[in-house]
């Protein structure tokens, strides 16, 4: 497998881009009462484990815990052949590290390529860490440009707790809703990534939001609402995965 560097200046980018969009949100949501973006983020250890599709937590008592680290790449790849699902569908969970008020957990679901293909996609989902009346809605973040390598995943970032965007974490939490933020495919995953193939991107997002609403424990459900928030390459992602638009 090629391992491709992410640039530093992909990064930077991000993080200028994430300062200006967060600081839009802060002043439409001032009213809340809730913390702004930027706040200091204080990531908790999480416990390790990886399932098949079951219960997020998917550890049994007395587990080893692991602070901030890296989700093993065996996590990224899928059967060679999906067992039969429709698109959203779990494949596999596991918890990561998250910041505190928050329940955080890598996923790899079920999605569909340009050409109508089943194909596994990665990401992550953060819930917040209180009790549910009622049914939580969905923020969905389509990431900018990070790169085309497998260590380009931003899934990657959340877990070892070097994403900026935490902040936002911290902060949709706060509000009660789920955060969940897709890796697209071909990042984390095997296969090429489809750069800027929105119709892709597109599909991975809505589908994340699927998988979103039937994490088991999220406080989620089919009638959960969502909104799709992004930029640059996460921006086109956006643009054509409005919730409820159909994958195929």
């Amino acid at each position: 497998m090629v391992r491709v560097r992410c640039s530093p200046r992909l990064r930077r980018s991000r993080l200028a881009a994430l300062t200006i969009t967060a600081a839009l949100v802060a002043g439409a949501c001032s009213s809340s009462g809730g913390a702004t973006p930027g706040s200091t983020t204080t990531v908790a250890a999480a416990t390790s484990s990886t399932t098949a599709a079951a219960s997020p937590a998917g550890t049994s008592a007395g587990a080893a815990t692991v602070p901030t680290g890296d989700i093993p790449s065996e996590f990224f790849v899928a059967p060679d052949s999906l067992p039969a699902s429709k698109p959203g569908d779990i494949l596999r969970t596991r918890p990561i590290a998250a910041p505190a008020g928050t329940k955080g957990y890598a996923v790899l679901y079920r999605s569909t390529t340009v050409d109508g293909s089943p194909t596994a996609v990665s990401g992550v989902v953060f819930t917040p860490d209180t009790a549910v009346t009622g049914t939580r809605d969905i923020l969905a973040w389509a990431h900018g440009t990070t790169g085309l390598g497998d260590s380009c995943a931003t899934s990657q970032q959340f877990a070892t707790g070097t994403a900026v965007e935490l902040a936002i974490v911290t902060f949709v939490a706060q509000q009660g809703l789920v955060f969940v933020a897709t890796d697209y495919q071909g990042l984390g995953t095997p296969g090429p990534h489809p750069y800027l193939v929105n119709q892709a991107a597109g599909r991975d997002v809505l589908d994340s939001i699927r998988a979103a609403q039937s994490l088991p424990g999220a406080g989620t459900s089919a009638a959960s609402r969502s909104v799709v928030w992004g930029h640059s390459q996460g921006g086109g992602a956006g643009a054509v995965a409005p919730p409820g638009r159909p994958t195929t």
